[in-house]
């Protein structure tokens, strides 16, 4: 009798990787191919959140800034950007150890780690 196993599907698959942390990505990404692909797209959506939310803080603290000086709102920015930051490196740390980095992107990630 064949059994259904709804784990290799992709879409549940993703469904999954969404609620893993990033601990967890790297240990189940080598399933197999599948969840190697599905962790993959994960790691980059994670990882281009954080991007976006590092230029939305420097667009924020330059609007707020604009026109005078105040060290404190500064200090604020500063911390959240360095925050969104370690966040990003944890993201692309991960995806080099697993091989999921190629070319020019992978020396660029060695050089920020």
């Amino acid at each position: 009798m064949h059994t259904y196993n709804p784990l290799i599907l992709p879409d549940i698959i993703a469904e999954i990787v969404q609620k893993l942390s990033l601990e967890n990505l790297g240990i189940v990404c080598w399933i197999n191919r599948t969840w190697y692909k599905e962790i993959q797209h994960e790691l980059r959506k994670r990882w281009e959140i954080q991007v976006l939310k590092g230029h939305k803080l420097e667009l924020k603290k330059d609007e707020e800034l604009r026109g005078y000086f105040d060290g404190g709102i500064e200090l604020k920015y500063y911390a959240k950007l360095l925050e969104t930051a370690k966040k990003q490196v944890e993201i692309e740390r991960c995806m080099l150890i697993n091989g999921m980095l190629y070319g020019q992107e992978r020396e660029i990630v060695k050089y920020n780690i």
